[in-house]
C-alpha cells in the first residue's frame, strides 16, 4: 500500500538530485516481493542470511518482553534515560518500514555481512557477482550509492563505505575500508543526538590512529 501510494506521488525534490530516503527501501522490498512471491523477510533469511551463515539475524526488536536478554533501547525523557519493553509496538519502526529497518542481528553476524561486503569489493564476495557489487558500491550522486555512502579511490574501488541508521531508540554505524581491509562497527541502544557524537567521537580517534585513506 506505501509503494502504491508514493510511486503516484511526484517526487519530493529535483529528478538526480540526492534526497535519502525510506522509502525507497520499502518500494524495493515491494518490488522484491511481487517479483518472488515471497516476503521481504524470507528473502532475506534465503538470501542474505543463511548464504553467509547468520543465524542471530530477526526481525522487529530483541529480546523477550519482562526480561533483560538483550539489550534494550532507550528513550530519553525528561533529561534521563528509559529502556523500552520489547513488545512495545511504539518501541521500533512500524511494520511497513521493514525494508528500511526492522533487523535485528548480533555483533559478530553483522561482522559476516561487512566482510562479505569489503569481499564483495574487491571481486570476491559470496552474495553477488562482481558486477553487482560495483553497481552497489558506485555513487549513482554525489557520493551516494544503493544504499553506500562511498568514498572512490583512484582506481574506482571504495576507499570508504559508510551507512547510519536508527529508529530513534538504536542507532548503529558501519564503516568499511576495502582498501586496508578494516570494518568499523559501532552500536549503541540509545538513539539521541548525544549517542550520534558519541559514535563520532569513537571513530574520528580510530580514523587518526590508522589513516585508512592514506
Amino acid at each position: 500500500a506505501l509503494a502504491r501510494k508514493y510511486l503516484t506521488m511526484p517526487p519530493a525534490s529535483k529528478v538526480g538530485e540526492f534526497s535519502y530516503s525510506n522509502v525507497g527501501f520499502i518500494i524495493a522490498g515491494a518490488i522484491a516481493e511481487a517479483r518472488t512471491g515471497k516476503t521481504w523477510e524470507a528473502l532475506m533469511q534465503e538470501q542474505v542470511f543463511a548464504p553467509l551463515g547468520i543465524t542471530t539475524a530477526g526481525f522487529g526488536l530483541p529480546g523477550a518482553s519482562g526480561k533483560f536478554d538483550q539489550p534494550h533501547g532507550h528513550q530519553e525523557q525528561a533529561g534521563k534515560l528509559t529502556p523500552l519493553d520489547p513488545a512495545d509496538p511504539d518501541a521500533d519502526n512500524p511494520l511497513a518500514l521493514g525494508p528500511a529497518g526492522t533487523i535485528h542481528i548480533a555483533l559478530k553476524d553483522w561482522l559476516r555481512f561487512a566482510q562479505d561486503q569489503l569481499d564483495g569489493a574487491h571481486g570476491r564476495g559470496k552474495l553477488l557477482k562482481p558486477q553487482s557489487y560495483r553497481k552497489l558500491h558506485t555513487p549513482v550522486t554525489g557520493n551516494y550509492a544503493l544504499g553506500w555512502g562511498v568514498k572512490l579511490g583512484p582506481d574506482g574501488v571504495p576507499l570508504l563505505l559508510t551507512h547510519s541508521g536508527s529508529n530513534g531508540f538504536w542507532l548503529a554505524d558501519i564503516r568499511i575500508m576495502p582498501k586496508h581491509d578494516l570494518i568499523f562497527l559501532v552500536v549503541m541502544n540509545v538513539g539521541t543526538e548525544a549517542a550520534n557524537q558519541a559514535v563520532k567521537d569513537i571513530v574520528t580517534p580510530l580514523n587518526d590512529h590508522l589513516k585508512p585513506f592514506d
